[in-house]
């Protein structure tokens, strides 16, 4: 499943119910989910201040009241200015929801108007810094990395990661491979290598609750799978 197309159609869809015309709007609480959802299409506090200001003007024009000499068209005209520098300066985030950065940190929230990155581990980035990530791509991953891939008929391979098979494009070495519940241990496997990721926290947990129902455990000093009393045997020893 294309997941990046999916969330552009749904964020296109968002879009046209919040934009749509007065009179065919949803109501504002339905909004205020859509910008909870949507973080990228929130209002920022200089666009309210102009909106608010361009209906008291259009309300002043529309029933001919008297501002002292004040020239309303242009004050309206000077407002639709700034609405339209602040949309041309509005920063557009490079990364979104859902994406993995090159730290091996998937992003769950993107703040615009805080100009914020948030990850699932809690911390947070600004835009401006954005520039020293990239796409986590298969490159980023080191030996004993677990990733995940999902085939395009839904089976789920979990693995622990050992390298790059050079020889052969599209083929990397794993330490172990969870695939259906089934494991494969020290191989090679050719699949579509670029839709690998950085496992999420319950496939990494998954994983690890499988290899212990099989009676092995990852030695992450060792860098290998070993059976669970050979673990058990030696941390007390």
């Amino acid at each position: 499943m294309n997941y990046e197309q999916k969330y552009k159609e749904a964020l296109e869809r968002a879009k046209k119910w919040r934009n749509a015309p007065n009179s065919d709007k949803i109501p504002t609480y339905a909004n205020r989910v859509i910008e909870e959802i949507f973080p990228e299409l929130k209002e920022s506090e200089d666009e309210r201040i102009v909106k608010c200001l361009l209906n008291y003007f259009h309300h002043v024009r529309y029933n001919g009241l008297d501002l002292k000499g004040t020239d309303v068209d242009e004050v309206i005209t000077w407002l639709e200015k700034q609405r339209e520098q602040n949309h041309a300066d509005k920063v557009e985030p490079k990364f979104k929801v859902g994406d993995w950065i090159s730290t091996t940190l998937q992003i769950v929230n993107v703040d615009i108007n805080k100009e914020l990155y948030w990850f699932n581990d809690g911390s947070y980035l600004p835009f401006a810094d954005e520039e020293y990530l990239h796409l986590w791509t298969i490159k980023d991953a080191k030996d004993g990395d677990v990733l995940s891939y999902v085939t395009g008929e839904g089976d789920l391979w979990i693995m622990i990661y050992w390298s790059l098979y050079e020889p052969y494009k599209g083929h990397v070495h794993y330490h172990t491979l969870l695939v259906n519940e089934k494991f494969t241990n020290k191989g090679t496997c050719c699949i579509y290598i670029d839709n690998l990721r950085p496992a999420t926290k319950e496939q990494r947990e998954l994983l690890f609750q499988k290899l212990k129902e099989s009676g092995y455990r990852w030695d992450e000093d060792k860098k290998e799978v070993i059976r669970y009393e050979r673990f058990v045997s030696r941390t007390e020893g």
